[in-house]
């Protein structure tokens, strides 16, 4: 079971690799890792909720010590700078053990 889901990961990255650098070579742009990841967020391949959780969360990080370890205090700032509700990023914190 474990080696027909290595052979399908295996697969789907040599396809997406293969598409990936077809799309580079029409649009004549080099094979880059931001091109790569704007091609998988383009073709859909990460959602906006994904990116939205994922960056709340590493920004919460980095934010959390110098809002002196108070969560509201941070949760109210990463709100206003990426214009999310509170209520958003509180759900997102909660969600990040689950993920």
């Amino acid at each position: 079971m474990e080696e027909n889901r290595k052979l399908l990961l295996d697969t789907f990255q040599n396809h997406l690799f293969q598409s990936y650098q077809a799309y580079c070579e029409t649009h004549q742009l080099p094979l880059t890792i931001d091109g790569f990841i704007i091609y998988l967020i383009d073709r859909e391949f990460i959602s906006s909720k994904k990116i939205k959780n994922f960056t709340i969360s590493k920004e919460f990080e980095t934010e959390y010590p110098k809002c002196d370890f108070h969560k509201t205090n941070t949760v109210k700032r990463l709100a206003l700078r990426f214009n999310i509700s509170e209520r958003g990023v509180w759900g997102v914190l909660g969600k990040k053990g689950s993920n």
